[in-house]
């Protein structure tokens, strides 16, 4: 198999309903994007997975892992609040029992997030017009090359014709 199974509208709606952060901050909108950088792993008892990308963030669903080097033991308690990241060279996540594991690439995540919580303020302060702009602009380049604290300012400044 090339690719890992992607999200589900059934898998991120659980997410939300466990209080997974920062699942619970995104919405629909942005569950559409996550599909291409979320992989849901399953392993079993003394199974392991090395990670080799940049620093991804890790949920551990269910089950117990031992993430190595650090020798840290990640559970659904210790990773549901707090963000727990791989190391940026080569990290193993080592299967104590059987475990279900969430990986997405951290610095991914963090955008899906920034933006999330721009159209959460778009909506509040400038109503669903501004909300709807900041959706069209949101993949153009100079948008994304903008810093996001920017962007909001941007689009208040811009006007519709």
């Amino acid at each position: 198999m090339s690719h890992a199974p992607l999200i589900s509208a059934e898998m991120f709606d659980y997410l939300r309903a466990q209080g997974i952060e920062p699942y619970t901050k995104l919405d629909d909108f942005v569950r559409q994007q996550l599909g291409d950088g979320v992989r849901v792993i399953s392993l079993f008892a003394g199974e392991s997975i090395t990670t080799r990308k940049p620093v991804q963030r890790v949920t551990v669903l269910s089950g117990t892992v031992m993430m190595e080097p650090s020798g840290t033991v990640l559970t659904l308690e210790n990773t549901r609040e707090h963000a727990v990241l791989t190391d940026p060279v080569d990290c193993r996540l080592c299967a104590q029992s059987d475990a279900i594991l969430l990986l997405v690439d951290a610095d991914f995540l963090d955008t899906l997030s920034s933006w999330a919580e721009l159209l959460a303020y778009a909506r509040q302060t400038g109503g669903e017009s501004l909300a709807q702009r900041l959706l069209a602009v949101r993949h153009t380049m100079s948008f994304n090359q903008l810093p996001l604290e920017n962007v909001i300012l941007a689009l208040q400044q811009m006007t519709s014709r």
